[in-house]
């Protein structure tokens, strides 16, 4: 799994955990979960979004390649693309399977269609309408908080 995505969203006046994850399907393809943990003392709820790829696949990454001011370069040693892949909270983390350029929210716009972008919506709808019952609000909070 890649991480797109980790916040802290308030749903329905109770604050989450929002978390975005990309994952490998085989034999292509992505998978998109996005999800929000409601955490208590002594249990959690997950409520969760999936959104996968089919074909064909590797559009919106080949469109945003394309768009760039220059085309990413191969590193030697590695075969992969220097500055393709990015940890969205720690440049200096490379891992062997990460986010890219084209998982950016700012293309959601520009592929409506894509489930990534149809995963952000989702979430954004969930956060904007989903109601818990009355009894979330009488939970012991999470102990380590956020």
């Amino acid at each position: 799994m890649a991480m797109l995505e980790v916040d802290v969203a308030e749903v329905a006046g109770i604050q989450t955990a929002r978390t975005l994850l990309k994952g490998r399907m085989q034999p292509r393809g992505f998978a998109f979960l996005g999800s929000f943990t409601f955490p208590f003392a002594d249990c959690s709820y997950v409520v969760k979004v999936q959104c996968t790829e089919g074909n064909p696949t590797g559009m919106r990454e080949s469109m945003v390649m394309i768009q760039l001011p220059e085309l990413p370069q191969a590193d030697e040693a590695t075969g992969k693309l220097i500055g393709w892949e990015r940890d969205p909270y720690d440049v200096n983390y490379r891992g062997d399977f990460m986010a890219n350029l084209a998982d950016d929210a700012q293309y959601d716009a520009q592929f409506a269609d894509h489930p990534l972008s149809r995963a952000r919506r989702y979430l954004a709808e969930l956060q904007n309408e989903l109601k818990v019952p009355d009894s979330f609000h009488g939970f012991s909070a999470f102990e380590y908080g956020f």
